[in-house]
């Protein structure tokens, strides 16, 4: 940028950045605020000068001037270092070009005007103070030039400074989007000049270094378009010190074993060089090795540490410490330990294992080889350790199906590996491979006859198995799949680095037309769906999927380009890297190919910012689908909403209830999808480059202003209110549906939020709440509907943690508070089943297991393949009302085609995240009982109560006054001749006519849960165990082999018994009559 020349500088001289005027040094500037002419006589009604000796007696005293001008161009600050004994910004002025001079506002100060500002043009001083007799002092002036901020947004300043001065180290945050070291530049001097960083942290030497000198900013990129940024300042002073020094390893070791050996135990030639650790130093990756004499410093990865392939001088051959070694702690490089003092020498070793390109993979604890990852390599070299080819091993097929296949992948980070083809593959076969580590046998290429690789013929299609020369033809043979990697020909190198270049241009060209076109499609859609606000937009929405169609169309072309492109220049890349050490390509050859790739990448950057532009446009289809979409709902609803309020007929207001709750269903889907559309269309657009894209941003404005008129959850919940008075209208004007209308799977029926019933073919989206079951119609059991049923959605719930805030089932606000509050479906009695209650959902049938029924519970999503299929499948889980502890609760789940049988499980009441536990809620009517004695009479005498009446269901059941297992335990009996039996205490309690009653009988297994919750003030002594266990209640309900149903009244499980003294356990009864 050009910085206006301020003539009057010519005439100043600049020193340290203190502006030397030549005038009189006591003598203030004549712009000064506190101007001074001592010509002037004195005038008593005026405030005294302040630059006017009070004492003429006494000498006039100059301060220092301030020192080191700190230049933040940025923020348009300008910051010093106080002049000795002024501490304080009250005694500080300062003058911006040929303005006046007034007092700063801070240090640093902010200057009023972001402009250009040349070196020179902004002063800072001491004020004259008359009262101490202190004169102005010389003035400090920025060193470094302001720009004006008018360009394109630069990118923000690093953050978080972290300054070591025992290290010399000044470190930050990357700036997002900026990645990369070298992405950035620092600056010593306050600003003044700046280099490019090479290292993070920055090591700034051992230097006394004024704080606010050091700065680091994202430096400028003219490719890319992208101006100097903001600049991180050190706040801090560097000072001058001993450095600390990081001890060198000890104990040198060079781990080649058997050296000279033809026979066991074998030759091992790894170059492995280990060492004893440093304090505090105790892991390789710690470590940096060299075997040029610290030319070239690569990361060790295992000790002992492969240090290349050829027979290097022990006095060349080192490691170290590297710098920064742990994570989140600095420390310079430490002292070298080279091999000097080692007894072993290093060898040329021919086959080395990679874990990448360019480094070897860790060798073992004993020095030995260790062989490479399924997706390294091997390096093979000749007998001077040079010239290396890549290998790698892809697995072994006996037939030709796949084995390309094998090959797709990277192996040492490398794509495009080959196989040989027959010729080569032949010669390679018939080569003495005696020099290849027995560890790697199986890996690399042979020459045993016992070993058969795959090689292309000549067509490059046909494949054909080699062993030892010869081709293979048995086809039960495998035959290994190993492919060979090479760097290409200098002259195919440059040929590509200058094509690639070429296409990468000439796609710019296409796709920004095509941009410039979509771009102008996509202004027009929004435009007309702007013009229609308020009315009908659904004839619009053909536009608006054409448009997607055509984007989609070259988006999809888009990204195969972009992969090509990419896999080309990262080719380029690498092959760059891997020339830059072979001295036997010209360097200049090297500099042509960077040249080349760098344009590339310029122009790579450039297509890449058109393939952001067509993703954007791939957002803004489906945020203009949703909004005609959401804006003709809400028409639709509104007009609903009109025709109930107007309906009279209690049909007819019933109808239009279900209808308004279903487009209100409608609306809010819409609304939860639109959090996601719109968010991810403002991440894209916030990608666009906006300058060049004007246009198109102030179409996005009319979007969002559009978006902005949507209907919000308030609206839905205020639609929900008029549906619901709409359903309580119907009711009191006489509309009901009838029960056998209601029903839904075997034995349910449909109601909504208000207890009434609704059709059969109602949805949840139309209202309806909850299900009523039919088979015990004393009770009328109520079970609540989940409201989405998704893991972590709004029915995924801790069990009592709202103390945490976290949504729960119990406590405040809870699920059951909220839900009897609400009065869900007419009641307030809402609570946690039984696992027993659980299990008597389980009415469906499959050809394989019983479970819990989708079409009566519509939002128990185990069933879905996306859950039950995946593997783990998901389960889901509901709370039980059983405590467990006073902090783990007991779950329950159904079973699915991939689950095991419904179960029982427990876990934290804070809630588990690696399991979904949902909240289902019950409701039914308690029943009474009437206790009786023995005669039938009512009484109210527990202890001289035998039985207990239930007149809803008019059956009496047997009590008992003792849990004494010596007396109820009885076995079932064949018949009631059978003595002391459960059938024989049926025939003598009807003898004897128990509470007046002579049809005593035992229960069925439903009959017997119609008591569950046991009402344990009526059925005292309910629980008798045996070894601390509950033994089951015995029904009259036959199971296999002749055995009877019999339930646990605790755990409400079932388990099948035999009728008379076996192997099976004991079990209790409890006698039953019916009027």
């Amino acid at each position: 940028m050009l910085l206006r020349v301020n003539k009057s500088l010519l005439a100043l001289t600049v020193v340290a950045g203190t502006l030397l005027t030549g005038c009189n040094d006591s003598s203030p500037d004549p712009k000064s605020t506190n101007p001074t002419n001592p010509t002037k006589p004195t005038d008593p009604t005026k405030p005294t000068d302040p630059t006017k000796p009070t004492d003429p007696t006494k000498p006039m005293v100059k301060p220092d001037a301030p020192t080191t001008p700190i230049t933040n161009d940025d923020l348009d600050l300008f910051g010093w270092t106080w002049s000795n004994n002024f501490n304080g910004k009250q005694f500080y002025e300062i003058k911006v070009q040929d303005k006046e001079w007034t007092a700063v506002n801070g240090n640093p100060h902010q200057l009023a005007i972001d402009a250009v500002y040349a070196i020179g043009e902004i002063q800072v001083r001491v004020k004259a103070d008359s009262a101490t007799n202190r004169s102005v002092s010389d003035a400090l002036v920025n060193t470094s030039p302001y720009t004006g901020h008018t360009g394109p947004l630069r990118p923000e300043a690093p953050t978080n400074p972290l300054q070591d001065d025992a290290l010399n180290t000044f470190d930050w945050t990357l700036v997002t989007g900026f990645n990369s070291v070298s992405d950035y530049e620092y600056s010593l001097t306050g600003g003044r000049d700046w280099l490019t960083v090479a290292d993070k942290p920055l090591m700034v030497g051992d230097f006394d270094i004024d704080a606010g000198q050091v700065q680091v900013r994202v430096k400028e990129n003219v490719a890319t378009g992208t101006a100097a940024g903001a600049a991180l300042i050190s706040t801090q002073a560097f000072t001058a010190g001993i450095r600390i020094v990081i001890d060198a390893p000890t104990l040198p070791s060079i781990v080649n074993v058997n050296i000279g050996n033809i026979g066991y135990p074998n030759e091992i030639k790894t170059n492995g060089f280990s060492w004893a650790w440093v304090a505090d130093y105790d892991k390789p990756e710690y470590y940096e090795f060299t075997n040029d004499g610290g030319v070239i410093w690569q990361a060790v990865t295992s000790k002992p540490q492969h240090i290349g392939a050829k027979a290097y001088d022990k006095t060349k051959v080192g490691v170290r410490v590297k710098k920064n070694a742990i994570t989140s702690q600095v420390n310079p490089a430490g002292q070298v330990l080279f091999a000097t003092a080692a007894s072993e020498n290093f060898y040329v070793t021919r086959v080395v294992s990679m874990k990448t390109w360019n480094q070897a993979q860790g060798l073992k604890d004993d020095g030995k080889w260790r062989k490479a990852d399924d997706d390294g390599c091997y390096i093979e070299y000749d007998v001077n350790g040079e010239n290396p080819q890549f290998w790698a091993y892809a697995g072994a097929n006996d037939k030709v199906d796949g084995v390309q296949d094998k090959l797709n992948p990277e192996f040492c980070g490398m794509p495009n590996w080959n196989l040989l083809d027959i010729t080569q593959m032949t010669a390679k076969t018939l080569v003495n491979s005696d020099y290849v580590p027995s560890a790697f046998d199986k890996y690399l290429i042979s020459d045993s006859r016992y070993s058969s690789y795959w090689a292309l013929e000549t067509d490059a299609v046909t494949l054909k198995k080699i062993s030892a020369g010869k081709e293979n033809t048995k086809s039960y043979d495998y035959a290994s799949v190993i492919g060979r990697w090479a760097v290409p020909e200098i002259a195919e190198i440059v040929t590509e680095s200058n094509t690639v270049n070429t296409n990468i241009q000439a796609s710019v060209l296409l796709h920004d037309g095509e941009w410039k076109t979509t771009s102008t499609d996509i202004i027009t859609v929004i435009n007309d769906v702007y013009a229609l606000s308020g009315n009908t937009l659904s004839p619009l929405l053909s536009d608006v999927q054409a448009l997607e169609t055509k984007t989609k169309t070259t988006f999809d072309a888009l990204e195969l380009e972009l992969a090509k492109y990419k896999e080309r220049l990262g080719l380029l890349a690498l092959y760059s890297t891997m020339l830059e050490n072979d001295k036997s390509v010209d360097n200049s050859i090297k500099v042509k190919i960077k040249e080349n790739t760098a344009l590339a990448n310029a122009e790579f950057i450039k297509f890449t910012a058109l393939h952001t532009s067509f993703f954007t446009a791939l957002k803004v289809t489906p945020a203009l689908t949703a909004l005609i979409q959401l804006t003709d709902q809400n028409t639709a609803a509104n007009t609903t909403q009109g025709e109930l309020i107007a309906a009279t007929d209690g049909a007819t207001i019933h109808a239009k209830s279900l209808d308004l709750f279903d487009a209100a269903s409608t609306i809010s889907d819409f609304i939860k999808a639109n959090i996601k559309i719109t968010a991810d269309l403002k991440t894209a657009a916030d990608e666009l480059p906006k300058e060049d894209n004007t246009a198109l941003f102030s179409a996005f404005n009319k979007l969002r202003v559009m978006f902005n008129d949507l209907p919000t959850s308030a609206d839905v919940d205020a639609l929900n209110t008029v549906a619901e008075a709409g359903l309580k209208r119907a009711s009191d004007a006489g509309y009901e549906v009838a029960a056998a209308d209601a029903v839904v799977g075997t034995h349910f029926s449909k109601l909504d939020m208000n207890g009434d019933y609704l059709p059969s073919a109602t949805t949840y989206a139309q209202g309806w709440r909850c299900v009523m079951d039919n088979r015990d119609l004393f009770r009328k059991r109520y079970w609540t509907l989940l409201k989405d049923g998704l893991p972590n959605g709004v029915d995924d719930l801790a069990f009592d943690a709202s103390s945490s805030g976290i949504a729960s089932v119990t406590g405040t606000g809870g699920l059951i508070e909220s839900t009897n509050t609400a009065k869900l479906c007419g009641r307030s009695d809402w609570t946690l089943p039984s696992k027993g209650k659980f299990k008597s959902l389980e009415t469906y049938l499959d050809s394989r297991y019983v479970t819990i029924d989708v079409d009566v519970f519509p939002h128990h999503l185990a069933l879905k393949p996306e859950y039950d299929d995946a593997l783990p499948a998901t389960l889901f889980w509901y709370w039980t009302d059983e405590e467990r502890s006073s902090d783990l609760q007991y779950i329950y789940h159904y079973e699915t085609n991939n689950t095991s049988s419904s179960a029982t499980f427990y876990v934290s009441k804070q809630g588990d995240e690696r399991k979904v536990v949902f909240g289902r809620l019950v409701s039914e009517i308690k029943l009474s009982y009437q206790l009786l004695d023995s005669a039938g009479s009512v009484t109210t005498d527990v202890d001289a109560a035998v039985c207990a009446y239930q007149p809803e269901t008019k059956k009496t059941w047997q009590l008992f006054d003792n849990a004494d297992l010596a007396t109820r335990a009885k076995y079932y009996g064949q018949s009631n001749l059978d003595a002391d039996t459960v059938l024989a205490e049926v025939a003598q309690r009807n003898t004897e006519k128990l509470c007046n009653k002579s049809n005593w009988q035992v229960p069925s297994l439903a009959q017997l849960e119609m008591l569950l919750p046991m009402n344990d003030s009526v059925f005292r002594h309910n629980t008798v165990e045996k070894y601390g266990s509950q033994l089951c209640y015995v029904t009259a309900d036959s199971a296999q082999y002749g055995r009877q149903k019999c339930l646990n009244m605790v755990t409400e499980s079932t388990s099948d018994v035999n009728k008379s003294n076996s192997y099976s356990g004991q079990y209790v009864y409890r006698l039953m009559s019916v009027d």
